[in-house]
């Protein structure tokens, strides 16, 4: 997986995007269903922290999809949302704590960015 966090000033808003790649060719509703399921799970296990919607994903090529969260504040990794931090921890074991089960899902993270709002 790749990560890469544009230089961005502290206390400035912040995009964080995630690009997932699919075993299957889906549709972008059909990846909304399964990141939603995902989401309702991470909710709830965790029900006292602050959520996105993620309702910012878009089909990126065949089987690729990006999923973009903003922040108005990104001071440090604190104020990236949980399930993100969960799914790079995730990736970055590859798979090992399948703690989202998103590999039977057939999802896969393979990129990860942090931009300041002024690149997006």
């Amino acid at each position: 997986m790749k990560y890469k966090i544009t230089e961005v000033t502290n206390s400035s808003s912040a995009n964080f995007i995630i690009t997932f790649k699919s075993n299957d060719d889906l549709e972008v509703e059909e990846f909304k269903d399964i990141f939603n399921e995902f989401l309702e799970r991470h909710r709830s296990k965790f029900p006292d922290l602050r959520y996105w919607d993620a309702t910012d994903v878009k089909k990126t090529g065949s089987r690729f999809f990006q999923v973009t969260e903003w922040t108005s504040m990104f001071n440090d990794q604190m104020d990236i949302p949980e399930y993100i931090r969960w799914l790079l921890i995730d990736s970055f074991l590859k798979g090992m704590i399948h703690y989202y089960d998103l590999g039977p899902a057939g999802l896969e993270v393979t990129n990860f960015e942090v931009r300041p709002d002024s690149e997006c």
